[in-house]
């Protein structure tokens, strides 16, 4: 369709100069200065289309060169110097009564209607002969049937029904098999939709807000005509809190969904993980319902294209999954739910704006809260701490362990620091405790094409002897909670980008012999006081002892 819209711009384009540069002026189409004067007539004169009896005018509304009256465009067309009304946009010009006029049918190259918040109590069947018509909105009137008659438009793709006295879906609906985009808001309907809505197999978007849904669709669940429409992206059906049902897990298999929002719609059940297969999906609005169960991991594989996740205001249980870290989201809602454990370290390259407050979130509030892209809202959990960054609770080295993980920039060498047990699965560098095979004794992240920063809290690995940060990319300054680990024999920092000061509280480290800062950014004399037997610490290329 857009790659013949071009076509068609392009050759008025051409037409346009031609007729320019010949000194041939293009004027409207007879049939459509008569459609729009009889159009006017039959209207009552509505002062707001004054132009369209303008003397000037009446003759050549589209005056040569577009729309010169309001309510109409036009296109250049065939035979060469005319132009043919093709959209007539009644809006804000009525209210009016009764039936909207015959003569509204009398546009034969129409392809838009507009004839919204009109106060029309029909439409005539003469809008049947509009052969050209593809986008009729007759939204926010006191309409209550179609015409039959409207099935002879073979080209309908947009039909707008929302805000009428609609309470039985027009038995012509089903019969309009070109129709792309169907709104059937607000409107109360009284019998369920029939099964023939599955002829629409070219419907891309339904539209059905505020609409007594539960009847609509015959019951709490989600009509099998709808989950058989393989090309249908958008479904919108907000606000029906008596709807009732529980998600369907065909919806996560519509091949081409990218739009789903079902909120207050009285939703109840799980989340589906068929959702995590929707590769398209872009925006899910679930919002305001009572579902319940752990949000499920696979949506966190759909990083291609979700970017507005809404799961705010249900009854959500268990921990936030990592997974959804990979989302590359510009709004993620997770708020006023029952979810627990800790906010995941996964999160540290967020983007966009995160929802999290109202929940039961335990444990410290993590380092990268204040240096992310993204902006957290944590309010009204259960955190250990109210200090970004402060290790408090039962934190295990292993959180520790991925926290410097994701500072030091996730490196791919690091990318088995997953879980929970860095001594029970063999982490790439970590030698733990032999005796307790608890707590890490050796840290050894040399050469791992690391370039973040140390975190603060580096300083709750208490047990550990040695730390290899050496040939890296590291920046910025070394943290005061070095002077924690008071088990700290050797440390290698050398060959990185460290700057700033030096801790003071390194000089005071019970057990460390050997300390290597060398081919950093410090300057000269940035040795605390302590660590005096530690010279030229630049350009130096040999570790050196205290």
């Amino acid at each position: 369709m857009a790659r013949e819209q071009g076509f068609v711009l392009l050759s008025s384009l051409v037409l346009a100069i031609a007729f320019a540069t010949s000194g041939v002026s293009a004027i409207t189409s007879p049939a459509d200065v008569t459609a729009i004067r009889n159009l006017y007539t039959a209207l009552g004169r509505p002062a707001k289309l004054a132009l369209w009896a303008d003397p000037l005018l009446a003759l050549d509304p589209c005056n040569g060169t577009g729309p010169a009256v309001p309510s109409i465009n036009c296109t250049l067309a065939a035979p060469p110097a005319t132009y043919v009304i093709t959209t007539v946009d009644l809006r804000n010009t009525g209210p009016y009564s009764g039936v909207a006029p015959p003569e509204i049918g009398a546009f034969p190259s129409l392809q838009n209607l507009y004839l919204t918040g009109l106060n029309f109590s029909g439409i005539p069947t003469a809008v049947g002969g509009l052969q050209q018509l593809q986008t009729l909105a007759i939204d926010n009137n006191v309409i209550t049937t179609l015409p039959n008659e409207l099935a002879n438009i073979k080209n309908l793709t947009s039909l707008t029904l929302g805000g009428n006295q609609f309470s039985i879906l027009p038995p012509v609906v089903p019969l309009l098999t070109s129709l792309i985009r169907l709104d059937l808001s607000y409107n109360y309907w009284a019998q369920p939709f029939p099964e023939t809505m599955g002829n629409l197999r070219s419907l891309q978007a339904f539209i059905a807000m505020s609409s007594n849904l539960q009847t609509a669709f015959g019951g709490p669940y989600f009509p099998a005509w709808m989950l058989n429409l393989k090309v249908l992206g958008e479904i919108i059906l907000d606000f029906n809190p008596t709807f009732g049902a529980t998600l369907n897990a065909t919806l996560g298999t519509l091949p081409l969904l990218g739009y789903l929002s079902c909120v207050q719609c009285g939703l109840k059940g799980p989340i589906p993980a068929t959702f995590g297969q929707s590769q398209y999906l872009g925006a899910l609005h679930l919002s305001n319902n009572f579902l319940n169960g752990t949000i499920p991991p696979p949506l966190g594989n759909l990083s291609l294209y979700l970017h507005d996740l809404k799961l705010d205001q249900n009854n959500l249980t268990g921990p936030i999954p990592p997974e959804l870290a990979k989302l590359q989201t510009v709004y993620l809602d997770l708020s006023s739910n029952q979810l627990n454990g800790t906010l995941p370290l996964e999160f540290y390259n967020a983007t966009g704006v995160i929802y999290l407050q109202n929940n039961q979130l335990t444990g410290p509030l993590p380092y990268f809260l204040n240096k992310t892209a993204a902006q957290f809202i944590v309010t009204n959990n259960k955190f250990c701490s109210n200090v970004i960054g402060q290790l408090c609770g039962n934190v295990t080295d292993s959180y520790i362990l991925r926290a410097l993980r994701y500072s030091l920039g996730n490196p791919p060498l690091l990318r088995n620091w997953t879980g929970d047990a860095p001594c029970n699965s063999s982490w790439a560098g970590v030698t733990c405790n032999s005796t307790t095979g608890e707590s890490a004794v050796a840290v050894n992240a040399s050469r791992v094409q690391a370039f973040g920063t140390i975190p603060d809290v580096i300083g709750g690995l208490t047990g550990l002897q040695s730390l290899d940060l050496s040939y890296n990319s590291i920046i910025g300054s070394l943290p005061s909670s070095l002077g924690n680990l008071t088990n700290l024999v050797t440390l290698l920092l050398n060959n990185n980008a460290l700057n700033g000061s030096i801790p003071a509280s390194l000089a005071a480290l019970p057990s460390l012999q050997t300390v290597d800062l060398s081919y950093n950014r410090y300057p000269a004399g940035a040795l605390p006081a302590g660590l005096t037997n530690v010279t030229n610490i630049n350009n130096q290329t040999a570790a050196v002892a205290r």
